[in-house]
């Protein structure tokens, strides 16, 4: 069995990318997002401390599931945003199930992927747990949340070690703010890399 892990920062476009590969490599996806928002919407959080323990625990439901699957022989790409401090457990879980893997890293300049997290949000075209609320369902009372500035988006994301995920194994890393992602391009370099091929 097969696990693409599709990470990178915020705004880099995982999401999209990965329905793409799913359609061109009949693969299903475990996405950490997906995850988060079902415990949002079903537990909510009183404040940062609660927040940032749903998100743990959202990391941790997606390892699990992707780990149940491998472990019965299926294939599957797994989308997160993984940091620094994934890497041990995402090795860990691969180590046990044995799966051959390939990793694509999105990434880009920070300062576009800040304005493009920014306008996102400004469009609505998030759930709103991703806001950076006080507490989630908000309360009129809280006001409007924090404004994402670039430094905290620096800060919470690319030094917080999302900008540097990086496992042992083949690795394909895109600039997307360089350039757009070539689905097909990317199926046939992630194919050669899981047979082991070198050129």
């Amino acid at each position: 069995m097969d696990l693409i892990i599709l990470a990178g920062l915020p705004a880099t476009g995982k999401t999209t990318l990965a329905k793409a590969l799913s359609q061109a490599l009949s693969l299903p996806v475990l996405e950490k997002d997906e995850i988060k928002e079902a415990l949002f919407d079903t537990l909510g959080y009183a404040d940062g401390e609660a927040r940032q323990r749903l998100g743990l625990a959202a990391n941790r439901i997606l390892l699990r599931c992707a780990e149940s699957l491998l472990s019965t022989g299926n294939s599957l790409i797994l989308v997160n945003n993984f940091d620094t401090e994934s890497v041990p457990q995402v090795e860990e879980m691969m180590a046990r199930v044995g799966c051959r893997h390939v990793t694509i890293f999105l990434t880009g300049d920070p300062e576009l992927l800040h304005r493009r997290y920014v306008e996102r949000d400004r469009k609505g075209l998030r759930h709103p747990a991703h806001a950076l609320c006080r507490r989630y369902p908000p309360c009129p009372e809280d006001g409007p949340p924090p404004e994402m500035t670039e430094d905290f988006f620096r800060r919470h994301f690319v030094d917080a070690g999302m900008g540097n995920f990086r496992l042992n194994g083949p690795r394909i890393e895109v600039n997307v703010t360089a350039q757009k992602a070539d689905t097909a391009a990317l199926v046939r370099e992630i194919q050669r890399l899981l047979a082991g091929k070198t050129s």
